[in-house]
């Protein structure tokens, strides 16, 4: 009898796995021996990807403790269990272009900033780099970056997080950490298509939070050496060099000489810029590493001009886009036309005031791939 409850209770949870992601078919693909609802790019498959270039975006298990990878170069699922025993259940979302929010914090991103900062340093070239075996520093020569380029912070609210891996300039004050750090904005990927406090800064002690869970100034924490729990051994945080923390007037500091948040400041400290990219900002490339990192872009729109309301025009960008649609002050939109990336809206009968742009983007394949809109005001 128990034998029986024991595997009703496990066909329920199974049950319930998949029909939380919506099988209607009830697809299931056994792989050596697990059980797995396999998607690929939002429609159910019998089978894992076997050609083409897919990344599994997200999955989720019955059992907390499975781990699931994915090689999207050789096709090869890796399934661990843990200590645990018994068959594996899992969902499995393969996308071709995922969003960059689903990727693994720490992973690496080909971003280039373009307001205002210089040459290679844009590309999160470090301060004093000579190669990758001598990545560069700030303060100390003799504490040298062990990162180079830009890396994913961290994920909230949909948004992905980047931060340079060392410092791609040294600072000598902490009252100019905001206006250097804006520099390394890219209003292409940039959250909500702006460069401005709310898309780029000095990392800070909400950043610090959101990498190591604890706060900068608490008492295991600041002028602590070597505590795991606040970024020692965290190459996010633990980088191999000196750079600020935006937090008081003077600022705090990461001391890589005995791996602590210091309050005793040094001259010259690296500067470590945070983007929050757009939550539309997708993966078209790599696969995250050092050495090939993600490829990104974007579905993002602009108003360029509001001046006269009869010819507003707007900047758009995508990748792969079929198709556009395009309304004002409703979310309802049917009239798709072929995309391109200048529109000039009309809008000469419309009341003067505040207006929501919602603009949706179809691929070829007549999905709907990206929804955004924006207020303007027309006078």
């Amino acid at each position: 009898m128990k034998k029986l409850v024991g595997f009703i209770f496990v066909f329920v949870i199974m049950a319930v796995l998949f029909n939380y992601h919506g099988n209607k078919n009830n697809v299931l693909v056994n792989y050596n021996g697990n059980n797995l609802k396999v998607s690929i790019d939002g429609v159910d498959s019998d089978k894992l990807p076997t050609s083409g270039s897919y990344y599994l975006a997200s999955y989720s298990c019955h059992s907390s403790n499975t781990k699931v990878s994915w090689d999207k170069d050789t096709y090869e699922l890796s399934i661990s269990n843990g200590n645990k025993r018994g068959d594996v259940s899992c969902y499995l979302d393969f996308q071709s272009n995922p969003k960059l929010s689903l990727m693994s914090s720490g992973s690496y991103v080909k971003y280039v900033g373009n307001n205002g900062c210089s040459g290679k340093h844009c590309n999160g070239e470090n301060a004093n780099y000579v190669d990758s075996n001598n990545m560069g520093y700030c303060s100390n020569s003799n504490s040298k970056y062990i990162s180079n380029g830009w890396r994913i912070a961290y994920v909230s609210d949909g948004s992905a997080y980047l931060v340079s891996g060392g410092s791609p300039e040294c600072i000598s004050n902490a009252k100019d950490l905001s206006i250097n750090a804006l520099k390394y904005c890219n209003i292409n990927y940039a959250y909500n298509g702006e460069c401005n406090v709310a898309s780029t800064w000095n990392i800070n002690s909400t950043d610090y939070r959101m990498i190591t869970g604890n706060d900068i100034n608490s008492s295991i924490c600041l002028n602590v050496s070597s505590n795991k729990l606040c970024g020692y051994n965290n190459s996010l945080i633990d980088n191999g060099g000196y750079y600020w923390y935006s937090y008081t007037v003077n600022g705090y500091g990461w001391n890589p000489t005995n791996w602590s948040i210091t309050d005793k400041i040094n001259s010259d400290m690296g500067l470590r810029p945070i983007i929050r990219l757009d939550s539309n900002v997708i993966v078209i490339g790599g696969n995250g590493t050092y050495d090939n990192p993600y490829e990104i872009s974007n579905y993002n729109y602009w108003v360029i001009d509001a001046n006269d309301k009869s010819k507003i025009k707007l900047s758009l960008t995508g990748y792969n886009v079929s198709k556009m649609c395009i309304s004002v002050d409703t979310s309802v939109c049917n009239n798709y036309i072929d995309f391109n990336k200048d529109y000039i809206l009309d809008l000469s009968k419309e009341e003067t005031g505040d207006k929501i742009i919602y603009v949706y983007y179809k691929d070829n394949k007549d999905r709907i791939v990206a929804s955004m809109n924006r207020s303007i005001t027309i006078k």
